[in-house]
């Protein structure tokens, strides 16, 4: 599914950490290791390099290509979001500032790609990927890169759809309970088609069905995960600078690697 991954560099721990597990846990293609500064100088610590390059094999190292550029971060990265490119970043250090971190500038430019936001520190088993559906193209999409990504793994695959009633529904004849189960009925048959979708793909994978707050019940779910796979959403003239805002959520602090995918299916359309 991938067929290269670019990783964003600036020597700081959440750096070290992407590359760590884009080395150990990604998957075996090319990496290309950048580092963008505003004048282009080598802003590589070679000792560090060496460091997080010296617990792979050779033929690991063979794969792998460092290169500076100019400008900004996220402008020089986001020229390398394109299909079948995994672009993997780390997390800062801090929690202060703009909630649009690096990671989630990136997954909100709808470029093509996968954004790969790696945190610190993990504690999921490895032995199962969790994607979040909504319906809509993008996360069918999510599906097939989870699906991938579980069979690459070894690893199962449980699909989450989480649901609650719209805010300004009010039952017209009192009868709350025909009604939530209605809104329940249409839930089932969103996690249903993706379901089918992932079977398709020959993964193994169970489905939920939850009725409550999609950020909380997919960063639970991610906490013992080896992977979260979630879809970038963004409309309007601007799409390509908006990301939806569960994704963005899960992105201030993951509980997990959580990939963001960028791109519709061919096979569908919004």
């Amino acid at each position: 599914m991938f067929t290269r991954m670019v990783v964003g560099w600036n020597g700081s721990p959440g750096s070290e950490a992407a590359l760590d597990w884009a080395l150990r846990h990604g998957p075996e293609v090319p990496i290309v290791v950048m580092n963008a500064s505003p004048r282009g100088e080598d802003g590589f610590d070679h000792d560090q390099m060496e460091a997080v390059l010296g617990r792979q094999t050779s033929e690991r190292l063979q794969q792998v290509e460092q290169r500076s550029v100019i400008g900004p971060a996220d402008v020089a990265l986001a020229e390398h979001l394109l299909p079948g490119t995994l672009l993997v970043v780390g997390t800062p250090s801090h929690r202060r500032g703009s909630r649009w971190s690096l990671g989630a500038r990136l997954a909100g430019r709808h470029g093509g790609g996968t954004v790969a936001v790696i945190p610190q520190r993990t504690d999921g088993d490895g032995l199962r990927v969790v994607v979040g559906v909504d319906g809509s193209a993008l996360s069918s999409a999510a599906v097939d890169v989870a699906a991938g990504e579980a069979r690459r793994l070894g690893a199962s695959l449980e699909i989450l759809h989480a649901w609650h009633p719209p805010s300004t529904w009010t039952p017209v004849f009192g009868d709350t309970a025909a009604d939530l189960e209605v809104f329940a009925s249409m839930h089932r048959n969103v996690l249903d088609e993706a379901l089918v979708r992932a079977r398709r793909l020959e993964t193994d994978c169970t489905g939920r069905l939850e009725r409550g707050d999609a950020v909380r019940l997919l960063d639970e779910a991610g906490r013992s995960a080896a992977l979260l796979v979630v879809a970038s959403h963004g409309y309007g003239p601007l799409r390509r600078f908006f990301l939806g805002s569960v994704s963005l959520m899960l992105l201030l602090d993951p509980p997990c690697p959580v990939l963001v995918v960028t791109e519709a299916p061919a096979d569908r359309a919004d």
